[in-house]
């Protein structure tokens, strides 16, 4: 667990650099929010009743907002925000897909 934690805590660091260092010469590359795109990822394909994406979403807020001109706790806020409302819309509105055993009905 704190292995995983380190390897996003600098992941996102990283990331954050890139695009604020970066791809800031690139007109197409700069308007793309890495940080944002991984919170959503890592979100959508967590395992289902695992919480550590809120972690990662405070991760990526605390450094953007440090990143930015803007208030900290704003970017917090925001990345917390959706990672708990991806959260709730898949707790909510996805099903768990049930594996069959398809052994024993195709056996010879």
């Amino acid at each position: 667990m704190v292995k995983k934690i380190l390897i996003f805590f600098f992941l996102s660091y990283f990331l954050v650099l890139l695009e604020g260092s970066f791809l800031v010469h690139f007109p197409i590359l700069n308007k793309i929010p890495l940080l944002l795109i991984l919170t959503i990822f890592y979100n959508l394909f967590e395992k289902r009743g695992k919480n550590f994406g809120i972690s990662l979403a405070f991760f990526s807020g605390f450094f953007e907002g440090v990143f930015s001109f803007r208030s900290i706790s704003l970017y917090i806020l925001i990345f917390l925000i959706l990672a708990i409302f991806i959260k709730f819309l898949l707790k909510k509105y996805l099903q768990p897909v049930i594996h069959l055993n398809y052994g024993k009905i195709f056996k010879k």
